[in-house]
C-alpha cells in the first residue's frame, strides 16, 4: 500500500539555476536601461514617461520588466492587397508617444495637420482613385503597456511514502 503525503504549508524552492539566470536577464536589462545604446524597439529606448515605473518595478527582487510603451497615437497606412514591392506594404504615417501641446494645436494649419497625420500620402479631394488605388489608414490610441517577469518558484510536494 501506498501513502501520500500532502505538506500543508507550500515549501519556497530557491533554486540558484533559476535565480541566477533570472537575475542575469535583470541585471542586463537594468544595465540596458541605463545606458545611451538602443534598445530592439522601433523607438531604441524606453519612453521617458514611463521610465520612472520601470525603475520602481525593477527594485523588486523578483519582478524584472521586459518591455514598456508609456502609450502612443498612431497612424497606419494597410498594406495594398495587390501590390508589389516596397510601396504596397503597410507602413507607420505617425507614432506619437507625447501628447500635442496647446501650441502645437492652436498654430497648426491644415496643410501641416496632414503632413503630421498623414506624410506623404494623398488624401480626400487630392487623392485620384484611378491612378491610386484606396487603402485603409487606421488612427489608433494605445495606452501605457509593458511587460513584467517575475521569479516565482512555488511548490506544494505531494510525496509518496
Amino acid at each position: 500500500m501506498q501513502t501520500v503525503i500532502k505538506f500543508n504549508q507550500p515549501i519556497f524552492v530557491h533554486s540558484v539555476v533559476f535565480m541566477s539566470v533570472f537575475d542575469q536577464r535583470k541585471a542586463k536589462i537594468q544595465h540596458d536601461l541605463s545606458s545611451e545604446e538602443p534598445d530592439l524597439s522601433p523607438k531604441g529606448r524606453p519612453d521617458d514617461g514611463v521610465l520612472a515605473l520601470l525603475e520602481l518595478l525593477n527594485t523588486h527582487n523578483d519582478y524584472m520588466t521586459t518591455s514598456s510603451c508609456s502609450g502612443r497615437a498612431v497612424v497606419y497606412l494597410d498594406t495594398e492587397k495587390e501590390g508589389q514591392g516596397d510601396d504596397a506594404r503597410g507602413r507607420w504615417l505617425m507614432n506619437r508617444h507625447t501628447p500635442f501641446t496647446e501650441d502645437e494645436v492652436s498654430q497648426t494649419t491644415p496643410e501641416q495637420l496632414q503632413a503630421i497625420f498623414f506624410g506623404d500620402i494623398r488624401t480626400g479631394p487630392t487623392h485620384n482613385s484611378s491612378s491610386i488605388p484606396s487603402r485603409m489608414i487606421s488612427f489608433k490610441f494605445e495606452p501605457l503597456v509593458f511587460g513584467l517577469r517575475v521569479l516565482f518558484l512555488y511548490i506544494d510536494l505531494a510525496c509518496s511514502v
